[in-house]
C-alpha cells in the first residue's frame, strides 16, 4: 500500500522531473560527488542537491563522507528504479529525450537588479542553521530554472534545455526570462528586467557526424581543445565575458560549445551561408559565361565592321585610281 500511495502522491513529480531525475541517476550509477554531477550535467549544485535529497529520501541513493564530501551511489532500490525509467523512455513518447536537438543549452546565469522587494516571501535558505545567511533560493523545475537572491540583486540560473535550431533556442530562452519575471511579480517582487547582466554562459551545439569522426581520428577519441575569440561574449543581456569556444564531452558524445551567441549562430548558419555561397559562386560563373560569350559575338561583329570598312577603303580608291 505505500507504494501505491507513493505512486499517486508523488507521480506529478516524477512525471515532471523525469529528464532531470533520470540524467542525474544515470550519472551517479557508479559513483558521484555533487560538484561532478553538476559539472556535468550543466545543472547548478542547488537545483542537483534538491533531487538528490528526494531521491535519498526515498531510497534510491545512498551516501558516504568521502574526503569530507558527499560522495552518491545507486541503492538496488534506486538501480530498480533506474531500470523502470528506461523502459518508460523506450515505450512512451511521453517520456521520451531529446535526441535530434542540435543547439542546447548547458547554462546560463543572469543578474538582474531587485527593484521592488517582498521581505514576506518564503525563500529556500542555502543553510537554514545559518540565520543571518544572505543568499537564498527558489527552484522552478518545471521550467528547469533556480533563482539565488541576494541584498540587491535576484540571479537567474537557467538550466538545460534543448531546441532545434538557434531562432527556436533564442525564443526558449527569452520565454524563459519572461515567466521569472512573470513569476517574481505575481509574488510581489519586482527586478530590472531590461538591466540584466550575463555572469555565465554555455552554449553547445551537436557536432556533425562527419566532423566528428575526423576530428577523432586526428586526434584521437577524448579531445580537449579550446579558442578565445578575440571579443566580448554577446548575449541576451551585457556581459563582460570573453568570448571563446571549446569541444565538451559532458554528455559523453562530442559537442561544440560556446558562451557567445555570435558564434553559435554563426556556426549553425554556416551550411545556409555555404549554400548562398555557392549559389552565389553559380551566379557568378553564369554570369562570366553570358560575359565570355556576349564578347565573342562582339569581338565577331568588330571584325565584320573590320572587313566591311576594308572592302569601303578598297572601294573608294578603285574609283580615285579610275579619275
Amino acid at each position: 500500500m505505500k507504494s501505491k500511495k507513493f505512486s499517486k502522491s508523488k507521480s506529478k513529480f516524477y512525471e515532471k522531473s523525469f529528464t532531470s531525475i533520470y540524467r542525474i541517476l544515470v550519472s551517479i550509477n557508479k559513483g558521484m560527488y555533487l560538484s561532478q554531477m553538476a559539472r556535468k550535467l550543466g545543472m547548478s549544485k542547488q537545483n542537483v542537491a534538491y533531487y538528490l535529497k528526494k531521491l535519498e529520501k526515498e531510497g534510491y541513493i545512498q551516501t558516504e563522507i568521502r574526503t569530507s564530501a558527499k560522495f552518491y551511489t545507486l541503492t538496488e532500490k534506486g538501480k530498480e528504479f533506474l531500470k523502470k525509467l528506461r523502459i518508460k523512455l523506450t515505450k512512451s513518447q511521453k517520456f521520451s529525450l531529446p535526441t535530434t536537438e542540435e543547439v542546447r543549452l548547458h547554462n546560463l546565469a543572469i543578474k538582474f537588479p531587485i527593484l521592488e522587494d517582498n521581505p514576506n516571501f518564503n525563500w529556500q535558505r542555502a543553510n537554514p542553521n545559518l540565520k543571518n545567511w544572505l543568499e537564498k533560493y527558489q527552484t522552478l523545475d518545471q521550467y528547469g530554472i533556480t533563482l539565488k537572491k541576494t541584498t540587491k540583486h535576484i540571479i537567474v540560473y537557467i538550466h538545460q534545455f534543448y531546441a532545434k535550431d538557434y531562432s527556436e533556442w533564442l525564443n526558449k530562452l527569452l520565454v524563459r526570462i519572461a515567466l521569472v519575471d512573470r513569476y517574481l511579480r505575481d509574488n510581489g517582487i519586482k527586478i530590472d528586467i531590461f538591466n540584466g547582466k550575463v555572469i555565465s554562459q554555455h552554449i553547445a551545439i551537436n557536432m556533425n557526424k562527419q566532423i566528428e569522426d575526423s576530428l577523432k581520428r586526428i586526434v584521437g577519441k577524448k579531445i580537449t581543445a579550446s579558442i578565445n575569440l578575440g571579443r566580448k561574449a554577446k548575449s541576451v543581456y551585457p556581459s563582460d565575458l570573453k568570448a571563446k569556444a571549446w569541444i565538451d564531452y559532458s554528455l559523453g558524445r562530442m559537442e561544440l560549445e560556446s558562451n557567445d551567441m555570435e558564434y553559435i549562430e554563426n556556426f549553425m548558419l554556416m551550411p545556409e551561408r555555404v549554400a548562398r555561397f555557392e549559389k552565389l559562386g553559380e551566379f557568378i560563373l553564369e554570369q562570366q559565361y553570358q560575359f565570355s560569350q556576349n564578347l565573342a559575338l562582339h569581338m565577331e561583329i568588330l571584325r565584320e565592321m573590320k572587313e566591311t570598312l576594308k572592302e569601303i577603303r578598297d572601294s573608294l580608291r578603285g574609283r580615285d585610281n579610275e579619275r
